[in-house]
């Protein structure tokens, strides 16, 4: 063609104009770019003249031309493999020590111009690592283990998502569990890496990039930039989240209080054999999730006696006799107080007796009281339930020998 053109081009007096015939083009065009694969063609025709006389013009050949007619030069569109891997998650997903199905949310979007697999892969970040999540960042003192993956709207159980097209994208769950023993406020960062592979084979065939450019090849060319985790041009992107530990913290505490004696009276008095003293015992949440309070034991000492019936301690001094009242009728040797449950139930007082459905009993020097019944489902609590916050008290009297 080359040679065609400079000789008619070199003859005085010789007038050219080269246009470029239509395009054309098989295949779709999306964000992505032209799809791979999409073969791409056109001619050129010239037009020229000799001597003020108008030639018959030449089309364009792959390997030239001396006529009209001429032929297609094409080439293929190689596969621009691209991805971004995302988190849905605007702040750490909350989990209870020991708990499984704690699920982080991630987004895999093909940014490519081919449909292909992708291959999944999760790993912990280092303790200590700064993990940001939504506005904020958290460090990471923790591992979680046992990551599985759901992958798409059916939450299929495999570890790769398959012929995804470009311009789509496909939710991955990822559903770790976080060990017991963890503390309240712990946090473990996790990256899910997303790497692309060849379409229809469930995530297993690896893609080799292509050394040269053959236009009648789709050669391969890696697109990606950095994720988190992973680094630019390697056919992967790497996304974070993070899990953190909301559980129950639990203190309890236990103090006694001088009630009576037998020389003071309620008026200062001491510790002394024959003397009345009460232990209130405290259970308070501090932590990040309920807690379910099942059972409180406690043993007297043997130098001690229990008081069924929780005095009131005022009165004369001798013996504390004056003194020797039921707070809240007889046989009624427990005390509950719950600040934040229902005003008319609390504070309430459970009888001594193994025998009755109250939820507290006595029996040869040991006490139990048996917090789902005790504190029943009301309000907005269930059976045993201790909030975020709460508080609540249990108080007994004993007197010592």
């Amino acid at each position: 063609m080359k040679a065609v053109l400079k000789t008619f081009l070199g003859r005085g007096g010789a007038l050219a104009t080269l246009c470029v015939s239509a395009l054309l083009v098989t295949g779709n065009v999306n964000a992505a770019g032209t799809q791979a694969g999409t073969s791409i063609g056109n001619k050129a025709t010239l037009s020229y003249s000799v001597g003020s006389v108008a030639q018959p013009s030449i089309a364009s050949a792959p390997t030239g031309s001396t006529n009209a007619t001429g032929a297609t030069t094409t080439f293929v569109v190689d596969n621009k493999v691209n991805l971004t891997v995302s988190t849905t998650d605007s702040s750490p997903v909350s989990g209870v020590a020991g708990q499984t199905l704690v699920t982080a949310t991630f987004v895999v979007s093909n940014t490519g111009n081919n449909t292909q697999d992708f291959s999944l892969a999760t790993a912990n970040l280092a303790n200590t690592t700064s993990v940001t999540v939504g506005a904020s960042s958290y460090t990471d003192n923790f591992d979680v283990n046992t990551c599985a993956f759901a992958v798409g709207p059916t939450n299929l159980a495999q570890n790769f998502i398959g012929n995804l097209a470009p311009d789509a994208s496909a939710t991955v769950k990822v559903t770790c569990t976080i060990p017991l023993g963890q503390l309240n406020g712990d946090v473990s960062g996790i990256s899910l890496t997303a790497t692309a592979r060849a379409a229809g084979s469930n995530g297993l065939t690896a893609l080799t990039q292509s050394a040269t450019n053959d236009p009648n090849v789709v050669d391969i060319v890696f697109a990606d930039l950095a994720g988190t985790d992973d680094a630019s041009f390697a056919a992967n992107y790497s996304a974070r989240s993070a899990y953190r530990v909301a559980t129950a913290a639990l203190t309890v505490t236990k103090t006694v209080t001088a009630v009576c004696d037998p020389f003071n009276g309620s008026t200062a008095p001491k510790n002394i054999p024959g003397s009345y003293a009460a232990y209130t015992i405290s259970i308070t949440n501090n932590g990040g999730a309920s807690a379910t309070l099942t059972q409180l034991n406690d043993t007297l000492n043997t130098n001690l006696s229990f008081d069924s019936d929780l005095i009131t301690g005022a009165g004369a001094a001798t013996n504390c006799a004056a003194g020797m009242v039921p707070q809240s009728g007889a046989g009624k040797g427990f005390k509950v107080v719950f600040a934040n449950r229902p005003a008319a139930s609390y504070p309430k007082y459970l009888t001594t007796s193994n025998s009755d459905s109250d939820g507290a009993g006595f029996n040869a020097g040991a006490l139990t009281i048996d917090f789902g019944v005790a504190l029943p489902a009301e309000s907005t609590y269930s059976a045993g339930e201790l909030k975020v916050g709460d508080t609540v008290s249990v108080t007994f009297q004993v007197k010592i020998n």
